[in-house]
């Protein structure tokens, strides 16, 4: 059997495409869910390291998710102001 007379693979292809066109459409809303999946998957390691060293899994959740946040706005306070720059150039090279 070839690949156009098999109907399981046509059924297979059929079953991606419509899943791929689902978290297409849902992707506004499946957004957080994946950035808060991402985040406690790569600071899951930095808590068990740190639970392992003698400190409670609260307290290890807590340091992880403040140092978390502190890199994300020390990111933001370095990238704001260069975007800002970018923006400026950009918008006065227009005119």
């Amino acid at each position: 059997m070839g690949w156009t007379t098999d109907p399981r693979r046509w059924q297979a292809l059929a079953l991606v495409l419509l899943l791929g066109v689902l978290v297409w459409l849902l992707a506004p809303i499946l957004t957080p869910f994946v950035i808060s999946a991402l985040l406690g998957w790569l600071g899951d390691p930095m808590v068990d390291r740190l639970e392992r060293s003698g400190r409670s899994r609260g307290m290890s959740v807590g340091l992880v998710f403040g140092m978390i946040t502190l890199v994300l706005a020390m990111a933001l306070l370095v990238l704001a102001p260069m975007l800002w720059d970018q923006v400026s150039h950009l918008i006065d090279s227009r005119t």
